[in-house]
This record gives C-alpha cells, sequence and structure tokens, in this order.
C-alpha cells in the first residue's frame, strides 16, 4: 500500500473508531442514542449490573469512569494524539467488552447491554458481532501506522522528540 493511501486508510479507520467510542459515551442529541452514558452513569449501572461480573460496590464507579475512558479513546482516535497508544486503548476497550459478551452469552444471561446509552438497547450477540468489528479495524488501524526503526534515534530509550 502507498503512503498517501496508507494514510487514509488509518486516518478513516480511526475516525469511524473514534466517532463511534464518542458516540457509545456521549449519545447523540435528538437521536435514539441521545441519552449518553456520560450524563446518566445510573441507567448504564443498570446495564452492567445485568451482565453479573462487576462486585456490586464496584458498578457504580464503572459506570462512572467507563464512559470517560470511552471518550478519551475517542477523542484521541479522532485527533491523532498518540496514534498507536489510542488504537491500543481501542483494542483493550473492544476486547474487554467482547469477553464480558461472549460471559454473558456463555452463561445464558439476557443482558441489555447498554453500549450506547439507556435509550440503545442491544443484545449481547449483536454488541459482540459489532466490537469484533470495532476490534478488527483498530488492528487494521494499527498496522496501517509506518513503524519506527528500532535503530531509530527517536526510539532510543529516554529520548523525547523535540520540535
Amino acid at each position: 500500500m502507498t503512503d498517501p493511501r496508507r494514510r487514509w486508510v488509518n486516518r478513516g479507520l480511526r475516525w469511524a473508531l473514534g466517532a463511534t467510542f464518542i458516540v457509545a459515551a456521549a449519545g447523540v442529541p435528538g437521536t435514539r442514542w441521545g441519552r449518553g452514558k456520560l450524563s446518566h452513569p445510573s441507567s448504564f449501572a443498570g446495564s452492567i449490573r445485568q451482565y453479573q461480573m462487576v462486585p456490586e460496590i464496584l458498578v457504580f464507579p464503572v459506570a462512572v469512569y467507563l464512559p470517560w475512558l470511552e471518550l478519551m479513546a475517542g477523542v484521541t482516535l479522532l485527533a491523532g494524539v498518540w496514534p498507536r497508544e489510542a488504537l491500543r486503548l481501542a483494542m483493550l476497550l473492544c476486547t474487554a467488552f467482547l469477553i464480558v459478551n461472549v460471559a454473558a452469552l456463555a452463561r445464558g444471561l439476557e443482558v441489555d447491554c447498554g453500549c450506547f446509552g439507556a435509550a440503545y438497547h442491544g443484545s449481547a450477540q449483536r454488541e459482540s458481532v459489532i466490537v469484533v468489528i470495532m476490534l478488527a479495524a483498530a488492528v487494521g488501524a494499527l498496522r496501517t501506522i509506518r513503524p519506527t526503526p528500532a535503530s531509530s534515534i527517536d526510539s532510543a530509550p529516554g529520548r523525547r522528540r523535540t520540535g
């Protein structure tokens, strides 16, 4: 793949992932995704409880902090700030979401994931498919970033970029 094409593929994948994470965290006013998790953590806490994987004492803290982590991932992906790290965070989030959904399916739980806020109702099966697609996009975007050669002075331990 040529360099300009590689950059556009990377940018497109990052923007799609970033927008998805932002919508998942904040919602979109005036749509069925209008009630985002950031503004309604108690509704999201109810969705987390359905999975029966988080101790009750941690349900509300997870419901408060997870959307902020999603928002941070989305903003950094859209802005192109620390692209490798942002993509790794997106992959980590997607992997965690996939594990939780597969565990719920394996235990026969009927859950409403709350992935895109309180007004969105999605099953664990459908959300697992979406998460696999997002994970594949993150891996694809990470693969399109040009690697820094190991011999590069920028990759030396303790070396900071200037300028």
